[in-house]
């Protein structure tokens, strides 16, 4: 699942009905709070689809789980 930044909790949301298989994409933070995913394959890639091909490649290597998202954004002072 890719959705922009500022949609990262309904990414999960929607990630976790594919169960085990469910990733989530996240745009990087230099993309500003809002990470709008258009922006950054559009001016990532530069119009080039090799290059396009590459981003989505890199960012899906790399993207979690909704699990492991979801688990990373517990309060710190949760009790055990």
């Amino acid at each position: 699942m890719a959705l922009d930044r500022d949609a990262t909790g309904r990414a999960i949301g929607l990630a976790r009905t594919f169960g085990a298989r469910g990733r989530v994409l996240i745009p990087p933070e230099d993309l500003g709070p809002k990470g709008d995913l258009n922006d950054w394959l559009r001016v990532g890639a530069q119009g080039e689809s090799a290059a396009f091909q590459s981003i989505l490649e890199r960012a899906l290597a790399t993207s979690a789980t909704p699990w492991a998202l979801q688990i990373q954004r517990l309060p710190p002072d949760l009790a055990p």
